[in-house]
């Protein structure tokens, strides 16, 4: 009898702190616009009571521009942990255990190919995981999903030994694929993976989305990428070659990317007659704020083509085809396609990569 009324009585302590425990969302980010998304789910999803975890940011412009946005999007400091990369380590345990004393409905995180989010998605219990863009490798992602039982694991073995040391455990790498896709891209929803369709409602909501006039000008923006996937700096002179022909008279502003550094930018396109702006918030907000008049905003394969074209309907959006190197840059025909049919104009470029005049 003794050990039936202590079972009975632990049963009853655990029912009591598991009443107790509040029941929250968990959103984890590492870059500005994943912090856009996480906020348009908040509101789809109809969180109450959520925390946000800004994971590891790439670099120090990102975690700045993440910092500056945070207020403005409504992230209020005592539900806010930033586990910058000097402190990941040291910082993180604490982190997950505090989360831990709660329970986790929704866990959205941004980028299903880092792995960072792969460990609050593992080693955090919760009821669904929902996969919130990452730009257009969201649609990478959907197509690689389908074809796959088990996405492998980001986390290395010395990660992972590093992990163990600090006490956090992981589930199985089973687990590691979302139960739905909070995205921008018309991706249609499918048994295995559900797909619910981000409008950017609370950015059309609660900012001015209108360009300025104040100079008398126009302006062709062009969206900076790093040379990556097969794309090479030829391939973004071609561009800003045809851009320079498509709209003469008007001057270029080059919206640097934020891995982009800006002294071997310059360098790079040596003799071109182009601005550079290094912006301090997400493209989509930086250009309201600018006093230039954009007639046109292009870029090779950038997701800012997407979102800009949703909030900009009197400008131009272009992606500019044809340099070559794009070809190489994963599910691009398929990429192409979801932008095309959103409105964005296509626009061949030279082979070569002659010096802008204007």
């Amino acid at each position: 009898m003794k050990h039936s009324a202590f079972t009975v009585k632990f049963f009853k302590k655990k029912t009591v702190e598991m009443a107790n425990r509040s029941i929250i969302d968990l959103f984890v980010i590492s870059t500005p616009f994943q912090l856009i998304c996480a906020t348009e789910a908040r509101a789809y999803f109809k969180s109450s009571d959520y925390r946000l975890v800004v994971s590891r940011p790439d670099n120090k412009t990102t975690h700045q521009e993440i910092v500056k946005l945070l207020p403005l999007l409504g992230w209020e400091n005592h539900k806010t942990t930033i586990l910058g990369k000097p402190l990941f380590y040291p910082m993180l345990p604490a982190a997950i255990n505090q989360i831990k004393g709660q329970e986790v409905n929704n866990l959205f995180y941004g980028n299903q190919g880092n792995w960072t989010h792969e460990v609050f998605r593992r080693a955090i219990k919760h009821n669904k995981s929902i996969l919130v863009d990452d730009g257009l490798a969201t649609v990478s992602h959907y197509h690689y999903l389908h074809a796959t039982e088990v996405w492998k694991s980001e986390i290395t073995q010395r990660r992972a030994l590093t992990l163990k040391l600090l006490g956090i455990k992981l589930d199985s790498e089973k687990n590691n694929l979302p139960t739905g896709i909070f995205t921008i891209f018309p991706l249609p929803s499918t048994e295995k993976i559900p797909v619910y369709r981000n409008t950017l409602r609370v950015i059309q909501k609660n900012f001015t989305i209108e360009t300025k006039e104040i100079e008398t000008r126009s302006f062709v923006g062009f969206i900076g990428q790093p040379a990556k996937n097969g794309m090479e700096v030829k391939d973004f002179k071609a561009s800003l070659q045809a851009l320079a022909a498509q709209y003469p008279g008007s001057k270029i502003i080059y919206f640097l990317h934020r891995k982009e550094v800006l002294q071997e930018v310059k360098k790079a396109y040596e003799g071109l007659n182009i601005k550079f702006h290094r912006s301090k918030l997400p493209l989509e907000l930086e250009i309201a704020q600018m006093n230039q008049k954009f007639i046109a905003i292009a870029s090779l394969c950038s997701t800012a083509l997407y979102t800009l074209k949703m909030l900009y309907k009197e400008v131009d959006i272009i992606q500019t085809q044809g340099a070559g190197g794009e070809k190489k840059i994963p599910f691009y025909d398929k990429v192409s396609d979801i932008l095309s049919q959103a409105g964005v104009i296509p626009l061949s470029c030279p082979q070569d990569s002659n010096n802008i005049e204007g």
